[in-house]
């Protein structure tokens, strides 16, 4: 593996060469770990409950237990529930938040493809309101709802697009 070398890179740049303590790196990456990520905090609670309920069993069997040994080991119990509750709770929020808006923009979608739906039928029933009224429309107007995947699916399979020219297929 080839190594920088400082020295070069230092003068291309123009920038001070300037050694960094380990001790600085060390700091750095001991205020990284300080941040705890709550599943590896429950995990070691747990891990910690667990050595002290072993202990409690153990003193209960040879008959050393004493009462607020086991308020101790109540309490942690209902903490380590409270806690996991409580995550899970939050957990559950956060997916039905994303659910939520998931299901929102979903509903827009339908809400605008209704939207175009109805100014199509207004334009149909208008013109042949017109048509039956004696005006006569010297428009022709195809109109194709589709979506993009069904087209290109219908174009890949082969179908033939008709080009227009002046308003006349050709």
């Amino acid at each position: 593996m080839s190594e920088l070398d400082r020295k070069s890179l230092a003068e291309e740049l123009d920038l001070p060469i300037e050694d960094i303590p380990i001790e600085t790196f060390r700091e750095v990456l001991n205020k990284a770990k300080e941040v705890p990520n709550p599943d590896n905090v429950l995990s070691t609670v747990i891990e910690k409950a667990g050595v002290f309920l072993d202990m409690v069993e153990r003193e209960s069997v040879n008959g050393n237990m004493s009462a607020r040994m086991m308020e101790v080991g109540n309490q942690i119990l209902n903490t380590l529930i409270t806690a996991t509750n409580s995550m899970v709770d939050n957990y559950s929020k956060n997916f039905n938040d994303e659910m939520k808006q998931v299901r929102l923009k979903q509903r827009d979608r339908e809400l605008d493809q209704k939207d175009k739906e109805l100014e199509i039928k207004e334009y149909f029933y208008k013109q042949k309101l017109q048509l039956e009224n004696g005006q006569q429309s010297n428009t022709t107007n195809n109109i194709l709802v589709t979506d993009r995947e069904s087209l290109l699916k219908y174009l890949n399979q082969g179908g033939n697009p008709k080009e227009l020219e002046q308003g006349k297929p050709t």
